[in-house]
């Protein structure tokens, strides 16, 4: 069985899902993407196409997009709040462009910790104002 794992799918209008979820997979760019739990921390560009996630005991599918100047659904914002500091600096660097405020508010106390993730989350801040940081 499957180890669950929270899931919030949000467009800017309203939320869409939240809740346990056993694995989810998404359109990337490049193919579909599965994600379990504990799932090493990515950022990776969404395309259109059917977002797929499993609950415990079932399967549900919802709408991706259908094209251009559709809202995004933000899969990152929820992983703000991930007990694994790796992913919540990659879900703030995706996120520094749409949600700059939450983004450098949940990078700011990585920074100033010790170790790899701490490392990323300062060198992310930095090159983010210096506007090196480009992230689509």
């Amino acid at each position: 069985m499957a180890t669950p794992f929270l899931l919030a799918i949000l467009t800017p209008d309203r939320p869409v899902f939240e809740g346990e979820v056993e694995y989810v997979q998404v359109p990337g760019s490049e193919g579909y993407l599965g994600v379990l739990a504990h799932h090493a921390a990515l950022v990776t560009a969404l395309a259109p196409g059917t977002l797929t996630y499993r609950l415990p005991g079932g399967c549900s599918r919802t709408a991706w997009g259908s094209g251009e100047g559709e809202s995004a659904i933000d899969l990152f914002g929820t992983l703000l709040g991930h007990p694994l500091t790796g992913v919540r600096v990659a879900a703030a660097a995706y996120l520094l462009a749409s949600r700059t405020e939450r983004a450098v508010a949940t990078l700011r106390p990585i920074a100033r910790g010790v170790g790899l993730p701490a490392l990323d989350a300062e060198m992310t801040l930095q090159r983010y104002e210096r506007g090196e940081l480009k992230i689509k």
